[in-house]
């Protein structure tokens, strides 16, 4: 327990019995004593942080033995607002912190360039991801603006935007463990000092993240991801019927005419009336901003030379691989490991 899962193939699989017929996940927390696994050659696959892909690829006795890949993941990080609390209520705070955000600067100092800013749920190139629309650019005169629009100014000259006799000051939570989330959230933070926001950032242990916080609704904005799924459907995360307790609408997003695209989409197998109808709802999520949409990061993978059969398509590489995938016998001397 705690230690390791081993998996079986299926012999009565409907496309014939696998040719790999085990496999044993290892249960690694730490990300660099995975990567040490790696090095040491007891691991034949492991999923890569940036500095980990430079090396397995700049080290002779690594990429000798592995091969790598690199593809765009089925996931993005985004910052949520909780839209009950005040300050999030008016779209153009929303907006104006969109247009604070420098994501080229993120992408390139927390994931080394392995990424792409994104400007919605679903994955950058699929058929569901809007054809034209583009991330909110980095521009702080236009959040400057927004926000003096929306009765934001430095009244009393400290520094530090006010309304009313109110700080614009917010806490994000996100969830420790997790270096990149937390470079993402100081890059943020220094991205908006200058403008007079005052943002701070608390990291939770994750139970505690998700019961007290997330589940107990008890945030004013959260700094987390989401893994994509192959079918898009963005109905349990943005429709206001998803806003009850241990739902995924927490940040309380309610839109009328979102809500009638999501349904539309969902009740058509048309892939032209589906992509029509989710495509008008990201414009609708482009304006309104619930999330600001962060970045999607390249998956980053290493896997051993000896496993053969192995495509790599926009999907990744292991969408068929109980089809594809084999090692040749001589190399058949042990389970394959992974991380």
């Amino acid at each position: 327990r705690g230690s390791h899962v081993d998996l079986l193939a299926n012999p009565h699989y409907h496309r014939g019995t696998p040719y790999i017929t085990g496999q044993r996940l290892r249960l690694i927390s730490d990300p660099d004593a995975a990567f040490m696994e790696l090095r040491a050659g007891r691991l034949d696959s492991l999923t890569l942080k940036p500095g980990q892909y430079q090396r397995v690829q700049s080290r002779p006795e690594l990429n000798q033995r592995y091969n790598t890949y690199r593809y765009l993941s089925r996931s993005y990080t985004y910052l949520g607002f909780n839209l009950n609390y005040p300050l999030f209520q008016d779209v153009r705070v929303r907006q104006a912190l969109s247009y604070a955000t420098p994501r080229a600067a993120i992408i390139k100092g927390v994931l080394q360039g392995q990424g792409e800013p994104t400007v919605g749920p679903f994955q950058p190139g699929s058929w569901a991801a809007h054809p034209s629309l583009q991330p909110y650019p980095y521009d702080p005169t236009q959040a400057r603006q927004l926000l003096a629009a929306a009765g934001w100014q430095d009244s009393d000259g400290d520094g530090w935007l006010d309304r009313q006799g109110q700080r614009f000051r917010f806490t994000v939570v996100t969830n420790q463990n997790n270096p990149q989330r937390l470079q993402v959230a100081e890059i943020m933070q220094a991205a908006f000092k200058p403008l007079g926001i005052d943002m701070h950032i608390i990291a939770q242990e994750w139970s505690t993240f998700v019961e007290n916080t997330i589940n107990g609704r008890n945030f004013q904005a959260v700094l987390l991801g989401w893994t994509v799924p192959t079918e898009p459907d963005p109905y349990d995360i943005f429709h206001s019927s998803r806003t009850g307790p241990r739902e995924f609408n927490f940040i309380n997003y309610h839109n009328p005419a979102a809500d009638a695209l999501m349904v539309a989409a969902r009740r058509t197998f048309d892939p032209r009336q589906r992509a029509t109808a989710l495509h008008r709802f990201q414009e609708l999520l482009h304006h309104d901003q619930p999330y600001l949409f962060l970045y999607t990061p390249y998956a980053l993978v290493a896997l051993h030379k000896r496993v053969q059969g192995v495509v790599a398509t926009a999907t990744g590489i292991s969408y068929d691989a109980p089809n594809r995938w084999y090692v040749p016998t001589p190399w058949q001397h042990e389970k394959m490991v992974v991380e």
